[in-house]
């Protein structure tokens, strides 16, 4: 077995039993680097803006809910780090379609910056049942992350919680309209690559774009 399918196989066994999958070994250390430069040149290019919620004419900052900086993500981007990351999508909307009988046609991505001290309350990535995103996904790209570095991705199981640590190269994925989530106070700049695999209607694709719930 690939180390690529066998990633792809503990992703979706971690979604069916626990309700999120986690990899280490979808991407390279080279690959997770390329990612990191490019993103921490946008920081610097000053290129990410602040995140909002709601969607369509709804949208709006609210920094007391969220105070998160994003860039989206654009298949067709030059940069081939970019390129690998949504082939690798593709793969994975791919093979949980095969497997999981769940159709999937459309990508969603974005790089997301949280400074010190900023979090993201308790939320859905989607109502229930609602709109087009039906898996979300993070990778997580922060060097050398410890434990009292913060940041880490609170889920809400079950009657249980559990939390997730944002580590270098760690891949996530989880039911958008599912499983509520929160991102705690982080005590370090913390970056990742957020966003959701899709089920778009002909016509639909983009008809919610930029939405959080």
């Amino acid at each position: 077995m690939s180390e690529s399918l066998e990633a792809l196989e503990g992703l979706v066994s971690g979604l069916i039993t626990r309700a999120y999958g986690e990899s280490y070994s979808l991407f390279s250390n080279d690959e997770l680097k390329g990612l990191y430069a490019y993103l921490r040149q946008l920081k610097t290019e000053d290129l990410l803006r602040p995140a909002k919620i709601g969607s369509g004419h709804e949208e709006q900052i609210l920094k007391q809910v969220r105070n998160d900086q994003i860039y989206w993500l654009d298949q067709q981007s030059d940069q081939p780090f970019i390129r690998l990351f949504f082939d690798k999508m593709n793969k994975l909307s791919e093979y949980i379609t095969k497997t999981c009988f769940l159709s999937l046609n459309h990508l969603e991505f974005h790089f997301a910056h949280y400074a010190p001290g900023h979090y993201y309350l308790r939320h859905l990535d989607s109502f229930r049942g609602g709109l087009s995103r039906k898996l979300s996904v993070i990778l997580y790209l922060n060097p050398d992350w410890q434990k009292d570095d913060g940041g880490e991705l609170k889920v809400y199981l079950k009657g249980r919680e559990a939390l997730i640590n944002p580590c270098w190269g760690k891949l996530v994925i989880f039911k958008s309209d599912e499983l509520e989530h929160e991102v705690l106070p982080t005590n370090i700049h913390r970056f990742s690559i957020c966003g959701w695999l899709r089920y778009d209607e002909v016509g639909q694709i983009g008809a919610f774009p930029k939405a959080f719930f």
